[in-house]
C-alpha cells in the first residue's frame, strides 16, 4: 500500500478515544490495513457508523462467544408468544453453527414445532 495512504490511517496516539464502539462480526480475520466491506443494516450499527465518522473515525471489530444459551432462551420466549417465525429463526442459527449443542436441543425444539 502507497506510503501516502497509509499516513490516512495513522492517528496521533494522544487523539486515541478513551472508548469506541464495537461492531460484532463473527468468523472473521482483519489484518491491519486489511479491507473489509461491511454489510451493515441494523439502524443501530448504521448509527454507530456515522456518529463514528463524525467524530473519532474508530469502531473496534469484536468476536462474540458463543451465545446458543440465551439465543435459545429468546426462541422460546418467542414461541411461547406465538411469534413462531422468530423463534424458529433464533434455533436455525444456532443449529446452523453448532447442530449438537446441548444435545441438540435447537433440533429438537423445531422439530416440535412442526
Amino acid at each position: 500500500m502507497e506510503d501516502s495512504i497509509k499516513n490516512l490511517f495513522e492517528v496521533d496516539p494522544k487523539k486515541i478515544p478513551s472508548s469506541i464502539p464495537l461492531f460484532p462480526l463473527e468468523n472473521v480475520l482483519l489484518l491491519p490495513f486489511g479491507k473489509l466491506p461491511l454489510n451493515i443494516f441494523e439502524e443501530r450499527y448504521i448509527n454507530m457508523v456515522l456518529d463514528s465518522l463524525k467524530f473519532h473515525r474508530m469502531i473496534g471489530i469484536i468476536q462474540p462467544k458463543n451465545n446458543n444459551k440465551k439465543r435459545f432462551e429468546l426462541a422460546e420466549k418467542y414461541l411461547s408468544l406465538n411469534e413462531t417465525e422468530l423463534g424458529f429463526n433464533e434455533l436455525l442459527i444456532i443449529f446452523e453453527k453448532d447442530p449438537k449443542w446441548n444435545d441438540e436441543a435447537a433440533k429438537k425444539k423445531t422439530f416440535r414445532i412442526f
